[in-house]
């Protein structure tokens, strides 16, 4: 084992096994590995938006699209339930036409929701409102 110093990065190298380090920049799409409940991972598409050089653990900030919900995730050394890998221009996870099909999709039903709640509020102040005492109550204790 050898310990190397890049940039105030302290990295731990096995020479043996060393391997061709991947190198990121903004805006590189790549895979994400997401760990779900239990044993089971799940592969997302994600694009890298920024870098955070912290001196103690520098981190890779990362936005992925997962069930049609837009996430952000930091990743770093002590990042145990998720992993990113370059993605090659020939794999062809998710197009943006069909990532915004999906955001819409979500975004509608989280609307249709909160009309739901509002029109279970309003019938609530209508129809129930009334058998519940408006008035403070004090309390002696």
């Amino acid at each position: 084992m050898r310990i190397v110093e890049i940039s105030g990065i302290k990295l731990e190298i096995d020479e043996r096994t060393a391997r061709t380090v991947e190198s990121y920049k903004i805006g590189d799409r790549v895979k994400c590995l997401v760990k779900s409940y239990g044993d089971n991972w799940n592969v997302y598409p994600g694009v890298i938006t920024g870098f955070a050089a912290f001196t103690n653990l520098p981190t890779i900030e990362i936005m992925y699209l997962a069930n049609e919900e837009l996430k952000f995730k930091a990743v770093n050394a002590s990042s145990n339930d998720f992993e990113i890998v370059p993605l090659s221009e020939a794999e062809l996870i998710l197009d943006k036409e069909d990532a915004l099909r999906q955001m819409d999709s979500a975004i509608k039903r989280a609307e249709d929701d909160l009309l739901d709640k509002k029109q279970k509020r309003a019938y609530f102040v209508e129809k129930f409102a009334t058998a519940f005492r408006s008035d403070p109550v004090e309390v002696v204790g």
